[in-house]
């Protein structure tokens, strides 16, 4: 079975989708897009440029819900979405949420600080590309900084107000974690990886894709330490320790 994932390594939405496939046990193949450079490699095959785009038996899924969706058919034994439709409307409730309270809001308080720090954003752009990654996004970095910050609406009011939605989206997991172990019903879903992998550049967890090192804004560092003690952050590695 030919399947293969373009990503971006750096990436929390596809640690999502490198989540579903690990926990189903898929083996595929990675293949690092090199950011800003991604949109040729990508034009003939998806329908935009946004990743994870994963290529499976000829099929061509783009985005992470929807590869989770496309695995759960050809693989249900080990389904993340609940069978129950009451209990995939929560999912797709805390899905939602995952998306535009925690992952959207991070990306943006994340590269507002770390864009201004080349040393420690090439290496993890071009981690597991090609070898001439580094240097290629060494020369081209100006412009990508300049096209994610446009993108991204990237300014100090923009970081403020994104650390204020990720605050408020943390005390309603520890209203809900104070009486649920899981987001929804009595088992691991697709609800607790998608929250749990688009949390995981906060908390980085020790089974994580991302080190602490990588951490070298220091807004970054003071903003994590701050809510290191939540129960949130003990969630999280629970879960990325028993199901990762």
């Amino acid at each position: 079975m030919d399947t293969r994932l373009y990503q971006f390594p750096v990436s929390h939405y596809c640690e999502k989708a490198r989540w579903a496939l690990d926990y189903k046990g898929i083996p595929y193949q990675a293949q690092t897009l090199l950011p800003g450079l991604h949109f040729k490699k990508l034009k003939p095959i998806a329908a935009d440029s946004t990743v994870p785009v994963l290529l499976i038996n000829g099929d061509v899924i783009q985005g992470s819900d929807q590869i989770i969706d496309h695995l759960d058919k050809l693989f249900s034994d080990k389904t993340l979405t609940p069978h129950d439709p009451m209990l995939q409307a929560q999912v797709a409730d805390w899905e939602k949420f995952a998306a535009e309270k925690i992952a959207d809001p991070l990306r943006c308080f994340y590269y507002y600080y770390l864009l201004d720090q080349p040393k420690t954003l090439i290496p993890l752009f071009s981690e597991g590309g090609p070898w001439y990654g580094k240097y290629l996004l060494g020369m081209t970095y100006r412009q990508i900084k300049q096209r994610m910050q446009a993108g991204y609406h990237l300014n100090q009011q923009s970081a403020q107000m994104a650390m204020r939605v990720v605050d408020k989206a943390i005390a309603r997991l520890e209203q809900h974690l104070e009486t649920h172990p899981f987001l929804v019903g009595d088992s691991f879903t697709r609800a607790d990886l998608s929250v749990c992998a688009l949390l995981s550049p906060l908390v980085v967890p020790e089974r994580g894709y991302l080190k602490l090192s990588s951490l070298t804004a220091q807004p970054l560092r003071d903003y994590r330490m701050a809510r290191i003690n939540s129960p949130v952050f003990r969630w999280v590695n629970t879960i990325y320790n028993t199901y990762r």
